[in-house]
């Protein structure tokens, strides 16, 4: 039996703690507002932070409105404070259709919202990935893209 304060972990095994909804993984907090667990994972290039959130069966951030931009972006102001990223971009869902030039989430679902530093709506190259960047103030970061395996990013991953 595991609980917060006492019990031995072992490599190799995935830990849940109970949360009112349900379950989050080890060191992974639960958010009543959006019924998701979220745990920062630390800095990665694209491929590998989409590896790891799907290691413990979850997902990137999805921005789904303004609200919920709000709280990805304190998310990234936070969780900057562990990162030696000179910019702190936190890496979101998000990939470019060429043929529909649209930007669509995982499932490829069109993107429901979106607010992209001007610009940076359509990419001008493929093998884009998408990201918040801070630019004034820490609630309102903005949208914007680059090529995720050139740089590492704050990867903060979502579990249902």
């Amino acid at each position: 039996m595991l609980t917060r304060d006492a019990g031995t972990y072992e490599e190799g095994w995935l830990y849940y703690f109970h949360t009112i909804n349900g379950f989050c993984p080890n060191m992974y907090a639960f958010s009543r507002l959006y019924n998701y667990c979220l745990g920062y994972e630390g800095q990665f290039l694209a491929a590998d932070g989409f590896n790891k959130c799907q290691e413990k069966g979850g997902q990137l951030p999805l921005i789904r409105g303004e609200a919920e931009m709000r709280f990805a972006s304190l998310l990234a102001a936070n969780f900057k404070n562990l990162s030696r990223l000179s910019d702190g971009d936190l890496m979101i869902q998000g990939s470019f259709d060429n043929t529909d030039m649209k930007w669509k989430d995982d499932i490829q679902n069109i993107l429901p919202f979106t607010v992209f530093l001007p610009g940076k709506e359509i990419p001008t190259s493929t093998e884009r990935y998408l990201y918040l960047r801070k630019p004034l103030s820490l609630e309102s970061y903005v949208m914007h893209h680059r090529k995720g395996e050139t740089y590492k990013a704050i990867v903060v991953c979502m579990v249902n």
